[in-house]
């Protein structure tokens, strides 16, 4: 359940046991109230397996995050960013018009030929 948003742009991949949060769901102490603030994704972003999203950040269009990254405040367009919190660590080359591959209907054919190929071993 989204409390106070979360806008995920087109094209976007998330990847197996990836969280994206808009509120922390409880207060830690009295000075550390719960926070709910929305969360932005931009289009063609792929957040890689087991990443969390933190209330209140933002990820530019184009930009990976890798595995078991936390994403907490502003990642920028066009960067693979790492780690916990997530930095980039390298900016990407890709046009406006760009698709990663590896979308849904891609990786079910590629399962599928899988599977006929171990059936047909002896």
């Amino acid at each position: 359940m989204a409390y106070s948003g979360i806008e995920i742009g087109d094209d976007t991949m998330i990847g197996e046991f990836s969280a994206i949060y808009d509120c922390n769901h409880h207060a830690v102490d009295e000075e550390h109230p719960t926070k709910y603030a929305p969360v932005r994704i931009g289009t063609n972003v792929w957040l890689a397996r087991n990443v969390t999203v933190l209330p209140g950040s933002t990820i530019g269009d184009h930009t990976v995050v890798a595995a078991g990254s936390v994403v907490q405040g502003e990642l920028p367009p066009r960067v693979l960013a790492v780690g916990n919190p997530a930095r980039p660590v390298k900016d990407l080359q890709v046009s406006d018009g760009w698709e990663r591959q590896g979308r849904p209907g891609r990786i079910a054919r590629s399962q599928s030929m899988m599977s006929t190929t171990k059936e047909s071993r002896p």
